[in-house]
């Protein structure tokens, strides 16, 4: 009986967390747990995650600093009541990226010391929010979308970040092109 309420408790925990909206991941040294919404953000197929490094998903973080999340923080926050999310280039399992935002929480039990992360893709639709790392054309100026396509910065921007513009010249490009309107 007791092996069978160990079961069914161990199958309510993984639909719920698999049912959870964000993505999470456990470490101890590498991944040994990961949710089905990770999975998905990282285009992994299930159970494909565990025994992974977690630099794999986020090579920026170095991994010795897992043991205690708060040093991945800066000073003013390490000691905060909360625990603030990082946004950080992720890699998706074809070698794509995108931006996400990780929040970490170390966590200590009988079997050890685990870190808990808990990820989300991070949202551009606020105009303040970061943009990070972007790729642009050195020739025209588009940028890389997620999907892979190219578009024009506007559009970008407009998509991404809620950004509407309106257009004019600097003075050095007005010289350029309309050099008759200008004194020698």
């Amino acid at each position: 009986m007791s092996q069978e309420r160990s079961a069914l408790s161990s199958a309510a925990f993984q639909a719920v967390v698999d049912a959870a909206p964000e993505g999470i991941l456990v470490l101890q040294g590498q991944i040994v747990f990961a949710n089905a919404k990770t999975e998905q953000l990282f285009a992994y197929d299930p159970g494909e995650l565990l025994g992974q490094p977690f630099e794999a998903l986020v090579p920026e973080l170095s991994p010795d600093r897992f043991s205690h999340p708060a040093s991945l923080l800066p000073p003013d926050l390490r000691e905060a009541p909360e625990n603030p999310a990082l946004e950080v280039r992720a890699l998706r399992k074809d070698g794509t990226d995108f931006q996400v935002s990780i929040s970490f929480s170390p966590v200590e039990t009988d079997a050890g010391q685990f870190v808990c992360c808990v990820l989300r893709k991070a949202d551009y639709h606020a105009p303040e929010a970061t943009l990070g790392l972007l790729r642009i054309c050195a020739s025209c100026k588009k940028l890389r979308h997620e999907s892979g396509e190219w578009q024009e910065i506007e559009s970008f921007l407009r998509s991404r970040a809620g950004m509407t513009f309106s257009h004019g010249m600097c003075p050095e490009c007005s010289r350029r092109w309309y050099p008759d309107h200008f004194r020698k």
